[in-house]
């Protein structure tokens, strides 16, 4: 997945923003694809599982979905972008989710990399000491903000994803939405759930319950 990511920008340093696909490009892909596959088991059907999507290196189609995506949005300014800027956009939403809905068989959420970036948030990068818990909660719930955007991208997404290998679909597509949106949450998105989003929901809880016991820290001005 890193290395196509890498390929698209690749091409787009190189100015290269048109259709591009080779075979050796391709023949990578199917690896990739593979891995998503075994990895996150996608299931067949789309409306009845939160379903997790692969990229698609066929671009011969991309400036055209673009176009006709964006013309749903009337009375908007916003505009999808094309061939590999719309390609390498959605394949690093992939990639995010990816991370976001990690879970491991074991329930050992130390091997999710956002826990791992969480580690890091909490060394200061002057002294490299750890945060305070009254300083760290602040930054979680930051952080659980920008989880709760992406996941409702991820249930409902205004525009289908098509430059994946298994299309994405739109809000439009579901019968229920709110189901949707409440199959995900619980999924991935409450206390308790062996996920990245509740380990940090932990997290946060955790060091609340520090800030609480020390109090609020003294502050000479």
């Amino acid at each position: 997945m890193m290395q196509h990511i890498l390929y698209l920008v690749g091409q787009l340093q190189l100015g290269e923003d048109g259709n591009v696909s080779d075979s050796s490009d391709s023949e990578g892909d199917e690896s990739y694809g593979q891995d998503w596959h075994d990895d996150c088991e996608i299931p067949s059907d789309l409306e009845n599982s939160d379903t997790d999507q692969d990229f698609d290196t066929s671009t011969d189609e991309d400036e055209e979905v673009g176009r006709d995506q964006t013309s749903d949005s009337k009375g908007s300014d916003f505009s999808l972008p094309n061939g590999n800027w719309l390609r390498l956009s959605e394949a690093l939403f992939q990639l995010s989710m990816m991370f976001w809905t990690y879970q491991d068989p074991a329930g050992n959420m130390s091997s999710s990399t956002i826990i791992h970036f969480t580690a890091v948030m909490g060394i200061r990068q002057q002294s490299l000491a750890f945060h305070s818990a009254h300083n760290s909660t602040s930054e979680l719930a930051g952080l659980i903000w920008i989880g709760r955007l992406l996941f409702l991208e991820y249930a409902l997404p205004v525009y289908s994803y098509s430059t994946l290998v298994y299309e994405w679909p739109r809000r439009d597509h579901y019968p229920s939405q709110p189901d949707r949106l409440d199959a995900i949450r619980k999924k991935y998105l409450i206390r308790g759930c062996y996920t990245p989003f509740g380990e940090i929901i932990e997290l946060k809880a955790f060091a609340k319950s520090i800030f609480k016991r020390e109090g609020i820290p003294g502050n000479l001005s």
